[in-house]
């Protein structure tokens, strides 16, 4: 099964995630087939930084300090539209659920898991 999913940042006007570093934006494609296979992926749109030796960064306040270069970014600029493309080995014609869920994680270091992420967006979509 190929499942396709278009992310769009058509409002924001900045990147997304935008603020902390060690903010994420993460969506998950879960395919959950009528046979009872499941399958689920995930999609992390973020940015990483670096002190000056390579050390990644992982505390908010050393990320601001002590960031020196840029490791990654994935995040999402504005008015920028990705397609992203999930394969799943569940036969073609199998009565499928497909759910994608977006989590934006606010806060990664904090204590409870409430106070971690909110859950952004789920779309779910039954098919063949």
């Amino acid at each position: 099964m190929r499942i396709t999913v278009e992310v769009a940042n058509q409002t924001a006007g900045h990147y997304l995630p935008t603020g902390s570093p060690l903010r994420q934006l993460v969506m998950e494609v879960r395919a959950d087939s009528a046979a009872g296979q499941h399958f689920s992926e995930q999609r992390v749109y973020a940015r990483s930084v670096a002190d000056q030796h390579g050390t990644v960064l992982m505390r908010e306040h050393f990320a601001f300090l002590r960031a020196a270069k840029l490791v990654s970014d994935t995040r999402l600029a504005p008015d920028e539209k990705r397609v992203e493309t999930f394969q799943f080995p569940i036969p073609k014609g199998s009565q499928t659920q497909v759910k994608a869920t977006f989590w934006y994680y606010y806060s990664p270091l904090a204590k409870r898991e409430s106070e971690k992420r909110v859950t952004f967006l789920t779309l779910n979509q039954f098919g063949q």
